[in-house]
């Protein structure tokens, strides 16, 4: 009936095609992730009380959260090139380390600057300060190797491959860059 070169019909065995990830899909996946992320925290309090205060309970709650999300991801959106591909892990020049040791150290003063009037115009409450103090609670050594691991490279690692990886990649395969970075 109707004059059609393609044929949209797939054989049985193929999976259905990934469906492309647009904005309105990463927004939800966004807040998908966020959502599990704060019913995954709030079981492991109502189990453990203490969990409240634990940063690395917070961060292993946001790594289970994210990796349900991702597989969510990958498996409606596809991985066209690959799983390291989907996690935004690429090589880079050896040069862009110190370059971006140099920009994290001589952002400090203004980003200091900048928290200082903040902190001016809205000060922090006092019990607000005892409860970040009480997440970075270190009692002892091996405590204070796990709190710096999980908050200097697990947790950011965590949210790259989310963010970088399973959202940016995905916007990037059906828009520009000059649309996605912003």
């Amino acid at each position: 009936m109707f004059d059609d070169d393609e044929d949209d019909s797939r054989p049985s065995g193929l999976p259905p095609e990934p469906r492309p990830l647009d904005a309105s899909a990463a927004l939800l996946w966004f807040l998908f992730a966020t959502g599990l992320w704060i019913f995954i925290t709030l079981v492991t309090v109502s189990l453990r009380e203490s969990a409240a205060s634990d940063l690395v309970n917070r961060v292993a709650c946001q790594a289970a959260a994210y990796a349900i999300t991702f597989y969510a991801i990958v498996h409606i959106h596809g991985a066209p090139k690959g799983i390291a591909d989907v996690l935004g892990i690429r090589p880079t020049h050896i040069s862009f380390y110190p370059l971006a040791a140099g920009l994290g150290v001589s952002l400090q003063v203004p980003a200091e600057m900048i928290r200082r009037v903040i902190e001016r115009r809205w000060p922090t409450s006092e019990e607000d300060i005892a409860a970040q103090l009480e997440v970075l609670r270190v009692d002892t050594n091996v405590r204070r190797i796990i709190v710096a691991v999980v908050a200097v490279a697990i947790g950011p690692m965590i949210e790259e491959f989310f963010f970088r990886g399973a959202l940016f990649r995905g916007l990037r395969r059906l828009y520009s860059p000059v649309l996605v970075v912003p």
